[in-house]
């Protein structure tokens, strides 16, 4: 698909559309087939996707959201559990989509099934018509003009999702945009010498900064490096002294990845211009000498991928001149300052008790604290506790959070009578019943158990085997007696082994990459939940990083 889209790339400079048409925005969403899909030149909108999302489960979604003119192009997977039934509703899904992305072009990827799916599959139907079935299903959104993605029979009994089906999926992806771009009723004169572009002057947008700087710790200096990119600002031999700490960042980014030795001098000057050059050859972009959205976006990713860090950054602002060596915060190596959460003495203690754990286990990076300490804030406040009843909860808020598998089959009546028995509400979303929507063997299999072993602790560690794994690695029985889960050293330590999995988790250079790779691990990998992310962040924000000796 890459080489597919870089010709689009290619395409769009040739013709210097630069400056009409914003960069191509792609994006995926759907069930369990996008992850097999994933690509470089298409975004997965993690808060629209998950394993056993159905169209109702997106329909809602969806009507959350605010429209994005952006979006060039939209690729969704769905079907599969919806059973290819309930056509009626897919008019009503496209009609969101197109409300949600306006201005793009609507695709949807035909589902593969292999015999696993046959085991759910109503035994009163012919497994021979249900090729027939799909055909129908995705018959609908055609007819609606959303464009059918994949030139096979659904019905695999065998391959499955195959390499070969998803380099299928890929391709026609890729020509789906080529074609679109392609087509294009040009108006703008070919360039033919992309070497004036060095020479044409760009309306740039100001990053503003809080310091002189705005850029003397490895946070500020990547958070504001996106902040540059995603402006579209483009840099080159015209920009104004305006923007000289935005091409002194791209000079130092340059210094580091490239291993030239630029003058840091905030000039866009000739030989940042052959630098730049250089860079795009060996990205495989144009080589203008512009520094423009994809170059920069591609530096920045270079800087996070090759561990650019604290040090890094601290010998290029020496250099320039602007900071001491007694100003620099090392921040690797710092400590956690939670001293604007405002806790009660009670939080404090049990937080302080999670950091403490965590440096006996060697996980002393202050990001990776922060995000699994953000993580924890959301879900807990740093007090162990069981997990609320739900019998105060709206009836649209329950089915958003358990989905239609595990109680679609109630009417809203039966789920408001449900709710207010806790014990039979638990066993009803967590209980054995409930096994074949989770898709894995929680060890729920007795009556009461979705409620013996409902959320607990710091972070909600739910299910009975997960109970078990808990108790063999720390050596207290938990399944006996759940409620010792809530203990707040036995919590601290499930909770430690619960985000790190026995492995040493990555070290983190700021901490929103941090909080957020712990919120989606939380989460069971999915990213579901938006909410989940924004209430991480609301925690986040009040960290800080300080010296260990200040």
């Amino acid at each position: 698909m890459g080489n597919l889209l870089n010709e689009i790339r290619q395409f769009r400079r040739f013709v210097n559309l630069k400056e009409e048409f914003s960069p191509i925005k792609n994006v995926m969403f759907g069930d369990e087939l996008i992850y097999f899909l994933y690509d470089d030149d298409i975004t997965i909108i993690k808060e629209l996707s998950n394993k056993f999302l159905t169209m109702t489960d997106l329909t809602n979604k969806l009507m959350d959201m605010e429209p994005d003119f952006s979006i060039d192009h939209v690729f969704f997977s769905i079907g599969t559990d919806d059973k290819f039934q309930n056509k009626n509703e897919i008019i009503t899904l496209c009609k969101e989509v197109r409300r949600v992305f306006p201005k793009s072009k609507l695709n949807v990827i035909r589902a593969i099934i292999d015999e696993s799916y046959f085991y759910s599959y109503e035994e009163d139907k012919v497994i021979e018509n249900l090729e027939l079935e799909i055909d129908s299903f995705y018959d609908v959104f055609d007819k609606d003009n959303v464009k059918v993605i994949g030139t096979y029979n659904s019905v695999d009994y065998g391959g499955g999702i195959s390499r070969e089906k998803i380099n299928n999926i890929k391709t026609e992806i890729a020509k789906s945009i080529l074609d679109d771009v392609t087509d294009l009723d040009i108006k703008t004169p070919i360039n033919q010498n992309l070497n004036t572009d060095p020479f044409i002057e760009y309306d740039n947008e100001t990053i503003e900064g809080d310091d002189e700087t705005d850029f003397d710790t490895i946070y500020e200096f990547l958070e504001r490096f996106e902040e540059i990119y995603k402006s579209g600002n483009q840099y080159n031999r015209r920009t104004n002294q305006t923007h000289k700490l935005d091409i002194e960042q791209i000079q130092i980014a340059l210094n580091f990845i490239t291993n030239s030795d630029l003058e840091v001098n905030g000039k866009y000057d000739l030989e940042t211009e052959e630098e730049i050059a250089y860079y795009q050859k060996i990205k495989s972009l144009p080589e203008t000498g512009v520094c423009d959205k994809e170059t920069l976006e591609e530096l920045f990713y270079d800087l996070k991928i090759k561990g650019f860090d604290e040090d890094d950054l601290y010998s290029y602002l020496k250099d320039l001149g602007v900071l001491d060596e007694e100003d620099v915060n090392v921040f690797i190596d710092g400590i956690v300052d939670y001293s604007k959460l405002g806790l009660s003495s009670e939080q404090a203690n049990n937080l302080q008790i999670m950091i403490d754990y965590m440096n006996d286990e060697g996980i002393t990076n202050p990001y990776t604290q922060i995000g699994i300490l953000s993580c924890i804030g959301k879900e807990s406040g740093y007090v162990p506790q069981n997990e609320i009843c739900y019998d105060n909860t709206a009836n649209s808020r329950i089915r958003y959070i358990f989905g239609s598998c595990r109680l679609g089959m109630y009417s809203e009546d039966e789920l408001t009578e449900l709710k207010k028995d806790c014990v039979k509400f638990f066993d009803a979303v967590y209980g054995k019943d409930a096994t074949s929507c989770l898709g894995w063997n929680t060890g729920n299999t007795e009556e009461g158990d979705g409620y013996k072993y409902r959320g607990r602790g710091f972070n909600g560690i739910t299910f009975k085997s997960t109970y078990k794994k808990y108790s063999d690695i720390l050596g207290v029985d938990f399944v006996s007696d759940p409620d010792k889960l809530n203990e707040v050293d036995n919590s601290a330590k499930a909770a430690v082994a619960f985000f790190t999995n026995g492995k040493t988790p990555p070290e983190f250079t700021d901490k929103k990459t941090a909080t957020d790779y712990f919120v989606n691990k939380n989460a069971g990998g999915s990213n579901k939940w938006k909410e989940g992310f924004d209430h991480a962040h609301n925690w986040m924000e009040k960290f800080d990083v300080k010296p260990k000796n200040s």
